[in-house]
């Protein structure tokens, strides 16, 4: 354990910082900075990934850069990005947790550790999460370098870094040309919404063909993967469309910031996007094309177009009927809720009066996992309640708000199984799990 202590010795770093007079001249998302001489940047996904110059060979040391959503305050949200590291790494020694101001301005939390992962093989790393108003941009530094003098001179680097870093203050990867809106002939124009028939946004099910996987062009979190027997399409009232679903309501997502992020970063994240027009009861769909992501935030989207055609309750898509599900705006349930085909698991009961008791449903569906494959990472966490509770609730536009009496209120993703009487629901789902009600 001795060399553990050295490592993080050399490592470990506070975030007592002091501006640095170099101005930021690398722009990836909502980060600004300057890249560290000799380094080299490419875009992994959703993610920025810095590459250290080789000091020994056969080592790696990256920094990876992602912007995500915050979970209830910064600091739950570094605690749960930090939880799940330690379910996929054997944790050798970690220093303290430090919380302080970048000179930046941003409030920020890190932590360096030494662990081991399921070769054996031993990194050191810090995690570093800021808040940018409404997201949580996160660092994540590692190195499989432990030599000493590898290390002094990696938490040189990573200590300039963070003091030369910006952050965007706008939307996540938008600059001026992004944000006007003549820059963008499909965004500018109108988008009419449907007649007496009903509007287009909301979600929209379709069973998934014979030999399709759904999940091929999806987030790896998205909570679509819970039902492999059907497709979803999601569309917004600003005129945006995303394949598959969304972690929460329409209320608590912020539609353009999340797809101006993932356009400008291209790939299949990008490529789960588009916008789309409707006049009519005929519709168009045009999606992003992945690999020529950001600059279609100034001159349109470039990628597959759909024609769809609107009828009362559905969407007639190529040769996919997509059926509207019910948002439950204003419903208030009556009975004990439990996961369909396991009633053994936790349950929830709602009453009439708008207040619920919860044994636990999101703790034990939370969907939450960071992996460090191959130089990349992913990250992906949904609004966690505080295990078992009870308070109060409120349903609308595709939202379950549960406000528990600790003052937490996380918001899901909810809907009705199309079909069910409002007056009489006997399955709902929450965050795409299907719950059956059983009194």
């Amino acid at each position: 354990m001795r060399h553990a202590f050295s490592v993080l010795a050399l490592l470990g770093f506070t975030l007592i910082l002091t501006a640095q007079n170099n101005q930021p001249d690398i722009q990836s998302g909502d980060f600004m900075f300057r890249m560290p001489p000799g380094w080299k940047g490419t875009q992994n996904g959703n993610l920025t990934v810095l590459t250290a110059p080789m000091v020994t060979p056969g080592a790696t040391t990256s920094m990876m850069l992602g912007t995500y959503g915050i979970v209830q305050d910064l600091r739950t949200s570094f605690d749960k990005v930090w939880e799940v590291l330690l379910k996929s790494y054997r944790i050798e020694e970690a220093g303290q947790v430090i919380a302080q101001r970048l000179p930046c301005g941003n409030d920020a939390i890190a932590i360096s550790a030494v662990a081991s992962d399921n070769t054996g093989k031993r990194w050191a790393a810090s995690l570093v999460m800021a808040q940018s108003g409404n997201r949580s941009e996160v660092i994540l530094f590692t190195s499989d370098d432990l030599q000493p003098q590898a290390l002094a001179a990696f938490k040189t680097t990573l200590t300039n870094f963070l003091a030369n870093l910006h952050f965007r203050t706008g939307e996540p990867g938008s600059d001026t040309a992004m944000r006007n809106p003549a820059a963008n002939p499909m965004a500018s124009a109108p988008v009419p919404m449907a007649g007496a028939q009903g509007r287009i946004a909301g979600i929209y099910r379709a069973a998934t063909m014979p030999g399709v996987d759904p999940a091929a062009s999806l987030d790896i979190f998205d909570p679509a993967k819970n039902t492999p027997d059907y497709t979803f399409l999601t569309f917004f009232p600003d005129g945006h469309v995303k394949k598959g679903l969304i972690q929460m309501g329409f209320d608590s997502y912020f539609v353009d910031s999340f797809f101006r992020h993932d356009v400008a970063n291209g790939g299949a994240i990008a490529a789960k996007w588009g916008q789309y027009q409707i006049g009519g009861g005929q519709g168009r769909i045009i999606f992003a094309n992945g690999a020529l992501a950001g600059q279609q935030l100034i001159s349109g989207l470039r990628g597959e177009m759909w024609n769809f055609t609107q009828l009362p309750d559905r969407l007639q898509i190529q040769s996919d009927t997509y059926y509207l599900l019910d948002s439950g705006n204003g419903l208030r349930l009556e009975g004990v809720y439990k996961p369909s085909g396991d009633t053994t698991q936790p349950g929830i009961k709602f009453n009439r009066d708008g207040q619920f008791v919860d044994e636990g449903i999101l703790d034990s569906k939370t969907a939450t996992a960071i992996g460090l494959v191959g130089g990349g990472v992913g990250i992906g966490y949904g609004f966690d309640s505080p295990r078992a509770g009870r308070g109060s609730y409120r349903i609308s536009n595709y939202g379950l708000q549960l406000n528990y009496t600790n003052g937490k209120a996380p918001n899901s993703l909810f809907f009705i199984e199309p079909g069910s009487s409002r007056d009489n629901v006997q399955v709902l789902y929450i965050k795409n799990f299907r719950y059956q009600r059983v009194q």
